[in-house]
């Protein structure tokens, strides 16, 4: 959570943008950078990005031109107010950044280059777009290692492919029916946030959610984000018995759990189950990541959604574009299939162990 809760994301990246053209930084004709390279560099999802270049351009600093971006508009910007520099903030962002896949120094490049050479070889199926929902042969392959390692309650029909956790959250949040108020508990995962809070939600945090979950009924919560596989700030993983309390009070209450268990399986000792598992794949959406267990420029991410969500999800599938390579989805479900994503696990977790 950024320390000025007063300003949301997207207005601290058009102030600094803002700036920077009224103080002739970034003079007539500039070009933005796009809005896929700010976001990748910044850390933050494209809507944010997107929606401050449109705040810019609505107040005439910048110009879209079609098929090339964002430009700096001939003015006299001499007389604008400037921001106090105080109240900008925009530091906060370059804050952001990503951790390192703890798999990264382990990962055996010269064989992933050879899944995707393999990969391209399906040339008839490259041709054409991705299905919304991912490739049939990643879900499955996703789907059966999910069921044996982390006793997930899923099949391949209720599995969604994104590129990445941030765009997943922007899925669910949606399915969801946009809560007005979301609960964030556990690990700081300000990206996370940013993506409920860049809709208009009002984000509660928790560093360990409360004994007494009426406090989340009076908050009025309709989704509550959180990481049970992980270790909270007194260092415990979340027991059974609040587990189960916490389920019963998600289903009398209507409201959805999502559960991010990125990177669970390289944890030391005994890994607990998932939550979504004891649930059945009732009222929890269960999120992980193969940037963690392999290299962050895999962004291949998966959401397993529960049965409440399913059916407006199929309804509206087909508007939303897969945003993950196809390529690389091919090639990543061979690797699975074929042992290599476990056979990564371990050799990771034996060099963390020994360290």
């Amino acid at each position: 959570m950024f320390e000025d809760k007063q300003s949301t994301l997207y207005m601290q990246l058009y102030n600094h943008f803002k700036e920077l053209i009224v103080d002739g930084t970034f003079p007539a004709g500039t070009k933005l950078p796009s809005v896929r390279r700010c976001a990748q560099e910044l850390a933050i999802s494209k809507t944010t990005v997107e929606t401050a270049y449109l705040q810019l351009t609505a107040e005439g600093y910048v110009q879209s031109k079609p098929q090339s971006g964002y430009y700096v508009c001939t003015a006299d910007f001499a007389d604008v107010q400037k921001e106090n520099e105080n109240d900008r903030n925009f530091n906060q962002i370059e804050d952001i950044e990503f951790s390192a896949s703890e798999s990264a120094t382990d990962f055996d490049f010269a064989l992933w280059q050879r899944y995707l050479k393999s990969a391209l070889r399906n040339t008839d199926r490259l041709l054409g777009y991705g299905h919304p929902q991912g490739e049939p042969e990643l879900r499955s392959a996703v789907c059966e290692y999910l069921i044996k390692n982390r006793e997930v309650y899923c099949t391949a029909e209720n599995i969604v492919i994104g590129a990445g956790t941030q765009t997943l959250l922007h899925l669910l949040y949606a399915l969801c029916r946009q809560p007005a108020n979301v609960a964030v508990a556990g690990p700081v995962f300000k990206q996370g946030a940013a993506v409920f809070e860049d809709h208009g939600a009002a984000v509660y945090h928790y560093d360990i959610l409360p004994d007494n979950l009426q406090e989340l009924r009076e908050q009025n919560i309709g989704l509550l984000y959180l990481f049970p596989s992980h270790e909270d700030c007194n260092g415990h993983i979340m027991p059974i018995t609040q587990r189960m309390k916490l389920l019963q009070f998600a289903k009398n209450n209507h409201i959805i759990i999502a559960e991010d268990d990125y990177g669970s399986e390289l944890q030391p000792g005994h890994i607990a189950p998932s939550l979504q598992g004891l649930d059945a794949g009732k009222c929890v959406a269960y999120l992980g990541t193969f940037s963690k267990l392999l290299i962050p420029g895999i962004r291949i991410s998966y959401l397993v959604l529960p049965t409440a969500l399913m059916e407006n999800y199929k309804d509206r599938m087909y508007l939303y574009n897969q945003t993950a390579s196809k390529l690389e989805q091919l090639a990543l479900s061979a690797f699975i299939r074929d042992g290599r994503l476990e056979q990564q696990i371990r050799r990771t977790r034996r060099r963390k162990k020994s360290q």
